[in-house]
């Protein structure tokens, strides 16, 4: 009985109310005393919050800054301040920098443009006296005249060239403050295409124009912009050496120029291309008959006999000619002459297929006998490269 009263006991202390404090109440601190003391001053803390302050100032006023002038949300703040935005100002500076390049790059053009005129006209000039240098059917004077003109010529169309390579030498472009244009090729595209657009610009602002001065300028302007759109041109000038030039290559070089750039003469020198030449036709029908009759075109027909003819048929179309006319021999030996002559054409670089399409023979040993003579003709492709006819 006494170990369980002593168990009771214990239960009882654990289980009952919170135990009395050995020490007894915590003592009440009296705060008034302190309450109106400063903390105590320290340099390093001062300092801090010096720094700290700046730091988050900086900040801030960076924030604003970068803000201002990178972007347009403070224009109602910054506009009312006078303040300017960089970016802004970059963007009018390449603006203007682009403007002030692309009118000296249309001016240049326009030079390049009287040059090429120049050079087309000489070149044309050129191409002529050198095909009369080469042709069978012209003179030793005239040969001897062309080849004076051949020698001015080159002079002028070296001057031509030269000032052409120079302006082709000189920059085009101007450089950007602008990440995106720090590479050479998209800075030149820039350019070009901003003088692309001032040239259709003002081919607009004449096209509809019926003033005569205003179909000229529009004419050039379209001109120049095929100029400035062939980008092979550039590099066709720069490859050149002029001087070191033959006759003959400085032919294939005005020929090359002449298919790719486009002008007046240029056209009109492709049209003489396309021609067909048929006084040079006549002047080697004239040499080749005078191979078979030596008194040819001298008024001595009717005494000597030999050949006449009497009409010329060109058809541009076929390439082929038709002659109409006679011989005439005191030896009855018509057929024989007629035969030689159609060798004869043969053999010329012009011709092809000579036949004599009808043979008739009449007269007398006192008179002499005559043939009529109708001869076709056919002309060689590269003699005849189109079906135009002068």
């Amino acid at each position: 009985m006494a170990e369980s009263d002593i168990i009771k006991n214990i239960v009882s202390t654990e289980t009952g109310g919170a135990a009395k404090s050995i020490l007894g109440e915590a003592p009440t601190l009296d705060t008034s005393l302190i309450r109106n003391l400063p903390p105590p001053r320290s340099l390093l803390v001062v300092i801090l919050r010096v720094f700290f302050g700046l730091i988050l100032l900086a900040g801030i006023s960076s924030f604003l800054f970068f803000t201002s002038q990178l972007t347009s949300d403070l224009d109602f703040a910054t506009s009312r301040l006078k303040i300017q935005n960089v970016s802004e100002n970059l963007a009018s500076t390449n603006a203007e920098i682009i403007s002030l390049q692309t009118d000296l790059n249309f001016y240049r053009y326009l030079k390049l443009n009287a040059f090429f005129d120049t050079f087309s006209s000489d070149g044309d000039s050129f191409l002529h006296y050198l095909e009369t240098t080469n042709s069978q059917t012209s003179g030793e004077a005239e040969k001897e005249d062309a080849l004076l003109e051949i020698s001015s010529l080159k002079q002028s169309l070296s001057t031509s060239i030269s000032n052409i390579q120079q302006i082709f030498t000189e920059e085009f472009t101007a450089p950007l403050i602008d990440k995106e244009f720090s590479d050479g090729a998209d800075l030149s595209a820039l350019y070009k295409e901003k003088l692309i657009m001032k040239l259709n610009e003002k081919i607009a602002s004449v096209s509809n124009s019926a003033d005569s001065q205003a179909r000229r300028d529009f004419k050039n302007f379209t001109q120049i912009s095929d100029l400035v759109k062939n980008t092979g041109l550039r590099n066709l000038f720069l490859s050149i050496d002029f001087t070191a030039l033959s006759n003959q290559e400085i032919y294939d070089f005005i020929k090359n120029v002449n298919s790719v750039i486009i002008n007046d003469l240029t056209i009109i020198q492709k049209i003489k291309e396309q021609r067909i030449k048929w006084s040079d036709m006549i002047d080697e029908i004239a040499l080749r008959t005078m191979t078979i009759d030596r008194h040819y075109n001298q008024n001595f027909y009717d005494d000597l006999g030999g050949i006449r003819y009497t009409s010329y048929n060109f058809n541009s179309g076929s390439k082929t000619i038709s002659i109409s006319g006679e011989t005439k021999k005191f030896d009855t030996m018509n057929f024989t002459m007629i035969v030689d002559l159609i060798d004869e054409l043969n053999k010329s670089k012009f011709f092809k297929d000579a036949a004599v399409r009808s043979l008739s023979k009449a007269g007398s040993v006192k008179d002499g006998y005559t043939s009529s003579l109708q001869l076709s003709l056919t002309l060689e492709d590269e003699e005849a490269p189109n079906n135009l006819t002068e």
